[in-house]
């Protein structure tokens, strides 16, 4: 699953009536919580099926973006939606189900990777627009997961957000330094949990103007599928 948290210091009313606020451990306090059901699992079953992309562990993410990057301008609207196990924001439909749409006879193997990591772009995108509607925009936004690792996915998340995305340092171990701020609170051996295990920003990426207006053409077909 992808989540995409946005923190807000009062208690949001959803105008779609679909979504609660969370309450969060760290001021201001609340969290809106726009969950989307498939995103790194989308990789990992192409992988399973056909990719031959190695585990999670294994993986060369360096050669998978170079191979992703080199098929940037053969994609001829090639678009997967990752419903593999239906969707959450803003579909709220355990019954949708994910598809490769436009495929032609020279994609192969790279089309259909990046194809998935445009497609989850577009849902963040999608959610993210449905968590605009409460009427609050974040200062910052950071990436952390698996996800984070490699160059291509997160520049094609900031292109399709149009927004500049903060990669924290090891981001797939972002949740266990959460867990141990919370410790270590709780343990009186710190006074608060944004401070107790300070995040490090690796790097940031921003999006890029041109590709950006892609992913909104991108984002309508999305939307139509």
């Amino acid at each position: 699953a992808v989540y995409f948290g946005i923190l807000s210091d009062a208690r949001l009313e959803d105008p779609g009536r679909r979504l609660g606020p969370l309450r969060h451990i760290a001021p201001p306090g609340w969290l809106l919580w726009l969950e989307i059901a498939t995103g790194g699992a989308a990789l990992s079953w192409l992988d399973r099926q056909i990719a031959g992309l190695g585990g999670p562990q294994e993986r060369d993410h360096a050669s998978i973006d170079a191979s992703v990057e080199a098929v940037a301008d053969e994609m001829e609207d090639l678009q997967f939606v990752p419903w593999l196990t239906g969707e959450r924001v803003p579909l709220f439909d355990d019954a949708a189900r994910a598809a490769f749409v436009g495929l032609a006879l020279h994609h192969g193997r790279a089309h259909l990777i990046r194809a998935v990591m445009e497609g989850v772009a577009s849902q963040i995108a999608w959610a993210y627009e449905y968590g605009l509607a409460y009427g609050i925009t974040p200062g910052t936004i950071r990436a952390v997961g698996g996800g984070s690792i490699g160059d291509v996915w997160t520049r094609l998340i900031a292109d399709a957000l149009d927004r500049p995305l903060e990669i924290v340092a090891d981001p797939q171990d972002a949740a266990a330094r959460g867990a141990a701020a919370c410790a270590l609170v709780a343990a009186g051996l710190a006074d608060d949990v944004r401070t107790a295990v300070p995040p490090r920003i690796e790097r940031s990426v921003a999006p890029d103007p041109d590709r950006a207006a892609q992913a909104r053409a991108r984002l309508t077909t999305f939307r139509r599928l």
